[in-house]
């Protein structure tokens, strides 16, 4: 069975999916609109894309390259997190938890509250 065969994973890909379209909706209109409330909504989202983009990878990662379309997939993300900024020479998972950190302070920023994890709820 391939990677992408599983249930499980189809479902984090579509979690994942809508999370990033949520956060790219969320953040033009936190831009448009200056509107805090919205800000640290997209923060929250944003942070929850990372994790469950993080979580994807390593389970890429832990596959090894026996499954040669999990392998690809794997490929496919490092070069789109090149696209959006990570040095080449980082590791993905690296860059995602320094994202995940800067979504932390950007909370702090906006709420005065430190943030330890944040938790993304998805109703059935």
């Amino acid at each position: 069975m391939s990677f992408l065969d599983s249930e499980f994973v189809q479902k984090e890909i579509d979690e994942c999916a809508y999370l990033r379209e949520l956060s790219n909706e969320l953040e033009q209109v936190a831009t448009e609109t200056q509107n805090e409330e919205i800000a640290i909504e997209y923060y929250h989202v944003l942070y929850g894309l990372l994790n469950k983009q993080e979580v994807i990878y390593t389970r890429l990662a832990l596959l090894g390259e026996d499954d040669e379309q999990a392998f690809e997939i794997k490929q496919k993300i490092q070069a789109e997190m090149i696209q959006q900024g990570m040095p080449s020479y980082q590791p993905v998972i690296r860059y995602l938890e320094d994202k995940k950190d800067e979504v932390k302070r950007q909370l702090k920023a906006l709420t005065g509250e430190d943030v330890e994890e944040i938790d993304i709820i998805f109703e059935d």
